[in-house]
């Protein structure tokens, strides 16, 4: 359960295991290969999430929102400085 796994890992996108735990990683890889459909249909649900939020496109967004959101919130407290020191 490393952090920043369990983060892209959430819901149906993906499993965990205990870090270090050779024996939960056997069990989960023994699940899948096991269960082929099911392990298809993970991984699907992975790539959907890894497209829409961890693409180069997706990450390109969030930054220009994040820029626009900054630039908003600048723009605002500027005029809003002038406004009262200006005489």
């Amino acid at each position: 359960d490393i952090p920043a796994n369990v983060e892209v890992v959430r819901g149906e996108s993906g499993v965990t295991f205990p870090m270090n735990n050779v024996d939960g990683l056997k069990q989960q890889i023994a699940y899948y290969i096991n269960r082929p459909e099911e392990a298809a249909e993970i991984g699907e649900i992975a790539k959907k999430r890894v497209e829409e939020y961890y693409s180069w496109e997706a990450i390109a967004r969030k930054t220009a929102d994040l820029y626009q959101e900054l630039s908003k919130t600048h723009a605002k407290s500027r005029y809003q400085f002038e406004s009262k020191h200006v005489a």
